[in-house]
């Protein structure tokens, strides 16, 4: 009812909550990465290392337009969960 005003806040709100959901997953794997590295490998990071390597790993394939030349990837990622599931 509120036109493209009403359009433009909606997509503003949920690019913010997309936007949160990504911090939030990269500041659960980094602190799962230093907990891994500190305990198995006795190396100590600042927390902002971590982040940085995801933030270097994740952006390249989000930036791809064509997210079929991922699926060689995820196939291999499906496969990868497999034999992990199959361990636990």
């Amino acid at each position: 009812t509120l036109g493209r005003f009403g359009q433009a806040i909606v997509d503003f709100f949920l690019v913010l909550t997309q936007w949160g959901f990504c911090c939030g997953y990269m500041i659960f794997l980094s602190q799962n990465l230093a907990t891994v590295l500190e305990e198995h490998l006795k190396i100590t990071l600042p927390m902002y290392y971590p982040v940085l390597i995801f933030v270097f790993l994740v952006t390249p394939p989000s930036i791809l337009k064509n997210v079929q030349r991922l699926s060689p990837l995820s196939f291999i990622a499906d496969i990868i969960w497999l034999i992990g599931f199959g361990f636990v």
